[in-house]
């Protein structure tokens, strides 16, 4: 009835509300949704008129009337808001155990998820009569029972305390008396006719009884049906959830109720049997670490008295006694306590202040860190030790020191701590007073003995640590009290280089009125700085202004010559350098060891205002240092352009030469600074300067550039400039090969080396105009000829006894750099070399190439070719001719190998011009080619050992042998059969070496140069592939050594007689004939 009752208040209260178009829907975060996309609507009930008809009946209203009243209205948000009516028709419209009650929303909580978080138990009784799974997982992996555990609440437990509990030995909690409260007034409850009671537990909690007839059970039902009615937990429970279940951080649902302190929610949990107390997340925390953690001592009481671990350990290896003393938990300590005194005795309690956790803390630590004295009196009362020591050999001493806690120190030292302990940097208490201010906890100390010039393990005392600190308060006690002003550190530095470096000006002050102390100022440290350098070199104007009105010096150097000048030059500090400068004039063009000026650092780092400011007070700006840098030239090299425009604009040279011979120009390619260099060129750097090695701006910017974009944008400053020729004509040395800037190019930036080609290549006019023109300019691709290559970069010029030797030595045929030059480190061979395919294909060089052809390379190679050809048909005419006329293998005498053959019938023209001119022609020809190869390899003896060279003086050789030891007259002697050999390979040499030049061909090259590539390769192959045939002979030959032996002649014509299946076509043997009277007479009687 009361359902009844409420489902027409729900639902005439919902009516004007769905009505209202104008309404604004929002989802469970707060975003706006749109009508549209509610995860349960109605926008296809109008396609089925069964659908709609079911609809009516439901509702009494027509399908349209009823979309635009629920459309907008989820089963997730009717959850949510306790509209027991609309989920009820919801749910009938889905269908009993359909799977999208449990379907998720964008968020990942399902519609029973919501009603369990906001405490509607008869909605989520309702949802799970329907098929709502319980288990299902939300948000962070979160089932109903986790949030039902962290969210539930007990509505009697605010309106009446409820009973006391205490705890039987098996770990379940008992009632005392429990009284049932009477219904209360319906109209204060707002129609609500649920009665409010006094908290009863579970069943498994057992009650004392009176009688087992009486009044007990009576109260124990009762009891258990208003828990089953109103508990979330216990109804889900009872559903089958599952109360160890896990959410994403591995928090398990009495987790969840111990974190929010819901001791209601616990002892629910404990009714489970099959709960784990013992349960730990992500970070291996129990529910006690969570109780402790959030000082509730009634959740962790349940939590023990049902069993749970006092010497839990988490990940970091904290107990519940360390969190509650991290977190003051006075109640939940002292409970830890009592429990583990009554169970474990004296043991367990020792055990439990003395566990530590990664950190090597104990609970003693984490009380003291955190100022918690009850705890920490506590703690020492149990026995715990007050000098142990953390990571680091931090005691707790230095924890209550470093955070101003008086009466812990005080409480600490009363039970005997150790006054002197030395953490892992050797600092005591007193150091740690020191170090934050804390005055009185320095004076307390100083009473009780402390020293006060101990050091640490950088040789600091307190007064320097106080000192570099800025603590005045600390560093007046400890003056007064006897410090030594005088004490250093490791590095030498007294307490006026602390201050001055750290910028404390209130210390300072306080120490210049010490004239023990004052007495300090100019003292250097290790490196010979004093406390002015560092003040100067930090930018503390005040504290160099304070410094230099007590007697400071102003021009004191460091180890390294630095002025307090230079060092704020190289930092930039523009207000000190103005205050040094002020002060003494005279000390801005000092130098350091390195002969720098303050201008020079200033412009080496960067510092505009600075360089301005230097140069406006009298800064020598052509100023140079030990290597004859100016201040353009630091500027240059770091690529500082707004300082090197300032320089410039001062008046400062733009092409000051180093000892090298470099220019700011030089530095800045070398570096790759394209701006610099686009500034400098500006101002009419000169692009052919050279250094020592003489290298102009471009061939350093190639050779040394360390980035490849910084690298290109360099040389495109430089390609872009009106002079980009004259910076294209010179000549280095590499070693010993003679190289260009479009050399180095080619090699590093073909692309580079194309917009080179691009500007030689000009046309002028459009293609259908009279003056059309296209102007090519091959000076940098054939530049063998040029006469800018022809000087000799290495020679000085001088005209004395080396200048006579050095040209001796180049007449010399040893001197191979002019033969490199023509041949191997040729522009176009170098493209071929690298695989510059593109730079090959651009009309500058396409036109170069055709041009050479068409102008002398065509009649060249034609004319040897028609010389090569004529030698090559009267060598092959001879050795047919002779061959047929004096076949080798007849002697006269048995034991000689030669034949005589008649003479040569002058009467048969064929064979004496074939064989008498033949020969001759052949001869000299030969000859000829032989000295002219002869010549050559004496002058150019590099370019004479390649390959094909070879062929062909093997060629030319064996021509003149063969065609010179045969037999002519009347008669001779000869013998043909080594001659005839060498005619043979002369033969083939010649034929090869045919093929060789035709390379040249249009058409028929490219298949020449396919075939040498080809046999190269194999060349190179061919040493591994002996390897293989090497092993398998020598494995073959082991493995049939003792087999019967074969003919080595005769396994060769075999294998021949396969090979060319010659057998084939031979005739078959002879069939033997068969005896057949003879068979008789063998056969058996």
């Amino acid at each position: 009835m009361n359902n009844e009752k409420s489902s027409s208040l729900h639902h005439s209260a919902s009516v004007p509300l769905l009505q209202d178009k104008s309404l604004e829907l929002k989802d469970f975060s707060g975003t706006h949704v749109e009508r549209e996309q509610s995860l349960y609507h109605f926008t296809d009930l109008e396609r089925t008129s069964k659908t709609s008809r079911r609809l009516a009946g439901l509702f009494g209203k027509s399908p349209r009337e009823l979309h635009s009243d629920y459309a907008n209205i989820s089963l997730h948000q009717a959850a949510r808001d306790g509209r027991l009516d609309l989920v009820e028709k919801k749910l009938q419209l889905l269908g009993k155990n359909s799977s999208k009650i449990s379907t998720q929303d964008k968020d990942g909580s399902t519609a029973l998820h919501y009603a369990v978080r906001y405490n509607h138990h008869n909605i989520v009784k309702k949802l799970v009569e329907w098929g709502a799974h319980v288990g299902a997982k939300g948000e962070n992996g979160a089932t109903p029972l986790h949030l039902a555990a962290r969210f539930q609440v007990d509505r009697r437990a605010h309106a009446n305390e409820g009973p006391s509990t205490t705890v039987t030995p098996e770990g379940t909690p008992n009632l005392e008396k429990k009284q049932l409260e009477g219904p209360s007034d319906e109209k204060a409850s707002g129609g609500n006719t649920s009665q409010k009671t006094s908290y009863l537990r579970p069943p498994s909690f057992g009650l004392r009884k009176k009688d087992s007839g009486g009044i007990e059970r009576h109260l124990l039902k009762n009891a258990m049906d208003i828990l089953l009615k109103d508990s979330i937990i216990l109804y889900l429970l009872s559903r089958k959830a599952n109360v160890n279940s896990r959410d994403n951080l591995g928090c398990t649902p009495l987790h969840y109720a111990a974190s929010k302190c819901n001791e209601t929610a616990v002892m629910q949990l404990l009714t489970d049997k099959n709960i784990d107390l013992e349960a730990k997340d992500k970070t291996e925390m129990t529910a006690l670490h969570c109780a402790a953690l959030e000082g509730s001592v009634k959740v962790a009481k349940i939590l023990i008295d049902a069993g749970a671990c006092l010497r839990c350990f988490d990940e970091e290896g904290m107990t519940p006694l360390h969190f509650a003393s991290m977190e003051g938990s006075l109640d939940v300590a002292q409970y830890l306590f009592e429990i583990a005194e009554h169970k474990g005795g004296w043991e367990t309690l020792s055990k439990m202040v003395l566990d530590q956790d990664r950190e090597e803390q104990t609970a003693l630590h984490l009380a003291v860190e955190n100022g918690h004295y009850e705890i920490v009196l506590l703690l020492i009362e149990k026995g715990t030790n007050v000098n142990c020591v953390k990571v680091n050999l931090v005691a707790p001493l230095h924890l209550a020191t470093t955070n101003g806690h008086l009466d812990i120190v005080q409480l600490l030292l009363n039970y005997d701590a150790n006054i002197e302990a030395k953490t892992a940097m050797q600092r005591t208490p007193l150091m740690r007073a020191a170090t934050f201010n804390r005055l009185e906890i320095l004076n307390y100390l100083w009473k009780k003995g402390a020293r006060l010039e101990c050091r640490d393990r950088d040789k600091n005392t307190p007064l320097l640590i106080a000192g570099k600190k800025n603590h005045v308060d600390s560093v007046m006690f400890l003056l007064e009290h006897g410090a030594e002003p005088s004490a250093k550190d490791k590095n030498d530095r007294n307490v006026y280089h602390h201050t001055a470096v750290e910028g404390c000006l209130d210390s300072l002050k306080y120490l210049l009125k010490d004239q023990r102390a004052k007495a300090l100022l100019n003292e250097p440290d290790k490196f010979e700085d004093t406390a002015l350098h560092l003040a100067a070199s930090k930018g503390f104007d005040e504290i160099v202004r304070l410094l230099l009105e007590n007697g400071a010096i102003i021009d004191a150097k460091n180890d390294q010559d630095l002025t307090p000048l230079h060092l704020a030059a190289k930092h930039g500090r523009t207000r000190v350098t103005m205050i040094l400068i002020k002060q003494d004039p005279s000390i801005i063009n000092d130098e350091d060891d390195c002969s720098n000026t303050p201008l020079h650092l200033a412009a080496l780092h960067g510092h505009i205002k600075v360089v301005e400011l230097l140069l406006n007070q009298g800064a020598a700006i052509d100023a140079r240092n030990n290597t004859l840098w100016t201040p353009l030239d630091c500027a240059a090299a770091e690529g500082w352009t707004k300082t090197a425009t300032v320089l410039l604009n001062k008046g400062s040279p733009v092409d000051p030469l180093d000892k090298a011979k470099t220019t700011p120009l030089h530095l800045a390619c070398r570096e790759g600074h394209p701006e610099m260099v686009k500034l400098l060129l500006s101002r009419k750097a000169d692009l052919t300067l050279t250094d020592n090695e003489r290298n102009n701006c471009l061939d350093i910017a190639i050779d040394h550039g360390r980035k490849t974009t910084e690298l290109r944008d360099v040389v495109l400053e430089i390609l872009n400039h009106a002079q980009w020729k004259r910076v294209m004509r010179n000549r280095t040395t590499d070693g010993a090969t003679v190289t260009t800037p479009m050399r180095k190019l080619i090699k590093k930036l073909p692309d580079l080396a194309m917009k080179v080609c691009d500007r030689c290549f000009h046309v002028k006019e459009p293609v259908n105009h009279l003056d059309y023109n296209i102007t090519l300019n091959y000076e940098f691709l054939d530049d063998i000829n040029a006469e800018w290559f022809e000087s000799d970069t290495a020679h000085t010029g001088d005209d004395g006894l080396e200048d006579i030797v050095y040209k001796i030595k180049k007449a010399l045929p040893e001197n191979s750099t002019r033969q490199l030059q023509m041949k191997h480190n040729h522009p176009l061979i170098l493209m071929v070399s690298f695989e510059r395919e593109k730079l090959l294909k651009h009309p500058l060089v396409t036109f170069l190439l055709r041009q050479k052809w068409r102008r002398y390379g065509r009649y060249v190679y034609y004319a040897s070719f028609t010389f090569y050809m004529i030698f090559l048909l009267f060598l092959t005419g001879y050795a047919l001719v002779t061959s047929e006329k004096f076949p080798p293998g007849y002697c006269i005498a048995p034991q000689c190998n030669c034949s005589s053959f008649p003479g040569i019938d002058p009467k048969n023209a064929f064979e004496f011009f074939w064989i008498n001119i033949g020969r001759s022609v052949v001869l000299v020809l030969a000859s000829f080619v032989l000295i002219v190869k002869l010549f050559k390899a004496v002058c150019l003896w590099r370019l004479f050992l390649t390959w094909h060279e070879l062929v062909e003086l093997g060629t030319y050789t064996s021509a003149i042998i063969f065609v010179t030891n045969k037999g002519g007259g009347s008669q001779s002697t000869s013998c043909f059969d080594i001659h005839n050999s060498v005619g043979a390979a002369s033969l083939c040499l010649a034929w090869f070496t045919l093929v060789l030049s035709m390379r040249k061909f249009p058409k028929l090259g490219i298949y020449v140069v396919m075939f040498t590539e080809m046999f190269r390769t194999f060349a190179q192959f061919f040493v591994v592939l002996l390897l293989f045939i090497i092993a398998f002979g020598l494995g073959f030959h082991v493995l049939l050594y003792n087999q019967c032996q074969l003919c080595s002649h005769t396994v060769i014509i075999h294998i021949c007689i396969d090979i060319t299946r010659i057998h084939e076509y031979l005739p078959p043997p002879p069939s033997p004939i068969i005896d057949i009277p003879a068979l008789l007479n063998m056969a058996p009687t």
